[in-house]
C-alpha cells in the first residue's frame, strides 16, 4: 500500500460522504477508518473522537502497550471485543497465539485483507522488520 495514495483516497471519501450527506459514514471514515490507516503506517495521531479500538492501536504504535492493553480489556469487559481487538492485543503483547486467533476471527468474516496484515505482523515477529 502506498501511504499517500491511501490517505488521499480516504480524504476524498470523507469529502464525498459529506457532500452526499452520509454523515454517519463520514464519521466512521474520520474516526475509525482513517485512524486505522494512519496507525498502520505508524503515524502518531490525535486521539480526539477516535474510536477506542483505534486508540488502542495508536498506543501500540506509540509503544505504550500497557495503555493499549488497558483499553482492549475495557472493550472486552463490555462485550465489545472484536477481531481488531485481538489483532491489537497480539501486536501489543507480541503473542503469536493471539495473532493466530485474530486471523481465525477475520477468516470467519472473510476479511482476507486484514488477514494479510496479521501475516505481515507474524513475519515481523519471526524475521524482523518487513516492508509494508
Amino acid at each position: 500500500m502506498k501511504k499517500k495514495s491511501v490517505l488521499a483516497y480516504l480524504e476524498k471519501s470523507i469529502e464525498l460522504a459529506d457532500k452526499a450527506k452520509l454523515y454517519d459514514y463520514k464519521n466512521r471514515l474520520e474516526n475509525e477508518y482513517f485512524p486505522f490507516v494512519q496507525n498502520y503506517f505508524g503515524e502518531r495521531i490525535d486521539l480526539n473522537n477516535v474510536v477506542l479500538e483505534e486508540q488502542a492501536h495508536q498506543y501500540v504504535v506509540r509503544g505504550n502497550k500497557q495503555k493499549a492493553l488497558h483499553l482492549i480489556e475495557q472493550l472486552e469487559r463490555k462485550g465489545r471485543g472484536t477481531p481488531y481487538t485481538l489483532y491489537y492485543k497480539g501486536k501489543a503483547t507480541k503473542d503469536m497465539a493471539t495473532l493466530l486467533r485474530a486471523i481465525k476471527s477475520f477468516a470467519k468474516e472473510s476479511d482476507l485483507f486484514r488477514i494479510t496484515l496479521i501475516e505481515k505482523e507474524i513475519n515481523r515477529l519471526i524475521y524482523g522488520e518487513v516492508k509494508r
